[in-house]
């Protein structure tokens, strides 16, 4: 599932894609979200509250990352791009 798509049905909405330093991921529940580079290393995470949060990607390179949002019993997987 890519994050061009809008996945308020999922819980999860990511933006901007593609992104300079902060990625705002808006989510229904609570949960936490990994971000792993192309060779599976995660390369940030963080605990999300409900609403909208702020990710700070200004340390990773430029290129493409995968994420993964957990709750517990669910998981959404995207990909962000970072510029």
């Amino acid at each position: 599932m890519g994050l061009e798509k809008n996945n308020s049905e999922d819980g999860i909405i990511v933006y901007p894609n593609p992104a300079e330093e902060i990625v705002n991921v808006r989510v229904g529940v609570s949960g936490k979200i990994e971000f792993y580079n192309l060779l599976g290393a995660i390369v940030e995470t963080q605990q999300l509250a409900i609403g909208t949060n702020e990710v700070d990607l200004k340390g990773l390179p430029s290129g493409i990352y995968f994420f993964v949002f957990s709750t517990g019993s669910d998981a959404v997987t995207g990909k962000i791009i970072k510029q």
